[in-house]
Formats: structure tokens, C-alpha cells, sequence
């Protein structure tokens, strides 16, 4: 189970609005440099959202990449 605070929920949120994709590498161990938060938190939320129908994924060379749809604007 992955405990996730609401400030990095707002984080992923805020940033997800302003650029419309986010990108981070496949190992969960990490740390996203942009966001200071944990690959496997930023992978959670993300695939939360990816339920919901509001970002699209793709996975390449190692590498998650979500963009923002039509219906999470």
C-alpha cells in the first residue's frame, strides 16, 4: 500500500495542468528531479487518473509518459 500526501497529489495536479504530460523513468526507487517526489507515488497517481480517463499512457525505452486528455482538462 502506497500512502500518497494530498501536497504531492497538488504537485502531480498542478504540473500535469501546466505542461500536459510527465514523464519519468521505470524505476520506482527514485526520486523525480522536477517533482521531489518517488517514481512509484508519481506512477500511482497517475495510473489513478488513467482509470479515471483523464491521461493516456505510454511506455517507451523504460520510460512512462502520461498526457493529459480532452476529458481531464
Amino acid at each position: 500500500m502506497v500512502i500518497i500526501k494530498r501536497e504531492e497529489r497538488k504537485k502531480v495536479f498542478i504540473y500535469l495542468l501546466q505542461n500536459g504530460v510527465i514523464c519519468f523513468p521505470k524505476n520506482t526507487k527514485d526520486i523525480n528531479p522536477v517533482l521531489g517526489i518517488e517514481n512509484l507515488k508519481l506512477f500511482m497517481i497517475c495510473k489513478t487518473l488513467m482509470s479515471k480517463g483523464c491521461v493516456t499512457q505510454l511506455f517507451n525505452w523504460q520510460f512512462h509518459y502520461f498526457t493529459l486528455s480532452t476529458d481531464g482538462i
